[in-house]
């Protein structure tokens, strides 16, 4: 025991006066307990201070039955009568010892009497102690904030569920910055990242030396102190209807946070579930945008947010000319845009934006030279209008979507100044049948 004394700090000539106890260990049924190994010990403490320290002891009492019993000599003085006396065993074993504190008197509590013998050989004073068989975790991995401290007793388990706890000296696999470890209190001090953690775990060995043991993650969340949209989605974002890739590409990496070694899980929520959708089964986390209109996404840690717009449109997909006309007849003077919307139809006629735009091409020389065209002058909004004979090309290009356009010809005449007729007066003769041809423009 000489290992333990200084440990516990038992001296046994602080004191004049003693009080003896003959302790047995009995378990949760009142039985004798009748195993113990060699070195085991039990203490006496007064006021957290040990007073008396006995290594265990047998007696055989028949040829069949063999009693296990401490002889305590427990030292005070007269200021110390009436005082509790609280009990620790030490049990060596897997190359250690295990220390089990506060074993609880199974009678009366006892508490110190100058010069008193409690108990006998034949009638023991009954100490409670139920030995854990096997230890374990109620999780894999704790998150714990940096700053925050947390017990680690209150994650591990014993079996039997009302075994006496050993006391616990804590251990890392490797030397951690991230936390400290003081008694069975872990103080989180830096954030493991993303993904990182600090495996932990007391030392202590499966207690049927079985060479089993058990550990415990602990994970430094470091919050997030602000949250904030990268300059490209500062005015909100629009997104084409059912496009998910778009919209959780900007949800995944549109935003930034401070501090630097921000690890906190932030957490996105639609303020319309039903228009921009949580997504389900190995999607979670992800949003569909189901329904057109303007909506907010707010991403939220624990002490900051951001808030995100988007638009959600039906996009136009193509424009059509109508009918089978390929070419534009106009003369000089006369605006474009008198003709052009009948020209054409944006689909589909649901899209959100169906507004156009039109922009006059450019032409070629026979030289193949490129050149500004000179047929249609682009006056805005006051038209496009026919200024010299010849050909060109007008495109109708949507708003939406610049790649849904089509092309018109243009083909720019002389318009007549005026119309008159040879005579005054003309007689025409109908053809025999009316499906012969007749022609009177020579006239």
């Amino acid at each position: 025991m000489a290992a333990q004394q200084p440990d516990w700090g038992y001296n046994p000539n602080a004191y004049p006066d003693e009080h003896v106890i003959y302790v047995g260990l009995v378990d949760d049924q009142g039985s004798a307990v009748q195993s113990f190994n060699d070195n085991t010990y039990l203490g006496a403490f007064i006021d957290g201070e040990c007073r008396g320290i006995a290594e265990v002891s047998q007696k055989s009492v028949s040829d069949t039955k063999t009693i296990y019993y401490f002889a305590l000599r427990v030292k005070g003085s007269d200021t110390d009568n009436g005082k509790a006396i609280s009990f620790r065993l030490s049990i060596p074993g897997a190359n250690m010892s295990y220390i089990y504190n506060d074993l609880k008197p199974a009678a009366n509590a006892v508490t110190y009497t100058n010069k008193k013998t409690t108990g006998t050989l034949s009638d023991l004073f009954p100490l409670k102690f139920i030995q854990p068989l096997y230890y374990g975790f109620t999780q894999e991995t704790v998150s714990v904030k940096v700053g925050e401290q947390i017990n680690l007793l209150d994650y591990i388990t014993f079996e039997p569920a009302n075994a006496n706890i050993p006391e616990l000296n804590w251990n890392m696999y490797e030397e951690s910055e991230n936390v400290i470890i003081e008694g069975n209190k872990l103080t989180a001090i830096k954030s493991t990242g993303k993904y990182g953690s600090v495996g932990v775990f007391p030392k202590l060995w499966d207690m049927k030396n079985t060479g089993q043991y058990s550990d415990i993650n602990i994970r430094v969340i470091q919050p997030a102190t602000s949250i904030e949209l990268r300059d490209e989605y500062k005015n909100g974002i629009t997104v084409n209807l059912g496009d998910t890739a778009a919209l959780n590409t900007v949800l995944r990496s549109g935003y930034t946070t401070a501090p630097a070694d921000c690890n906190e899980e932030l957490t996105w929520k639609s303020s319309d579930e039903t228009a921009i959708r949580p997504m389900e089964g190995n999607d979670i986390g992800k949003f569909e945008p189901v329904k057109t209109g303007t909506y907010t996404m707010t991403l939220s840690g624990e002490n900051a947010s951001v808030d995100l717009k988007v638009t959600v449109i039906k996009p136009v997909e193509y424009i059509n000319p109508v009918g089978r006309v390929k070419e534009i007849k106009m003369y000089i003077g006369d605006n474009l845009l008198d003709i052009l919307p009948s020209g054409y139809k944006v689909m589909p006629e649901d899209a959100t934006d169906r507004s156009v735009r039109y922009e006059v091409l450019p032409s070629y020389n026979q030289d193949q030279e490129f050149k500004y065209n000179e047929i249609l002058e682009d006056n805005g909004s006051e038209g496009i209008f026919a200024r010299k004979p010849g050909r060109a090309r007008i495109a109708i290009i949507s708003n939406q979507n610049p790649q849904a356009s089509c092309t018109y010809e243009v083909i720019v005449k002389d318009g007549p100044t005026n119309i008159t007729f040879k005579q005054e007066e003309m007689t025409f003769l109908m053809p025999i049948k009316d499906t012969d041809k007749w022609d009177i423009s020579e006239d």
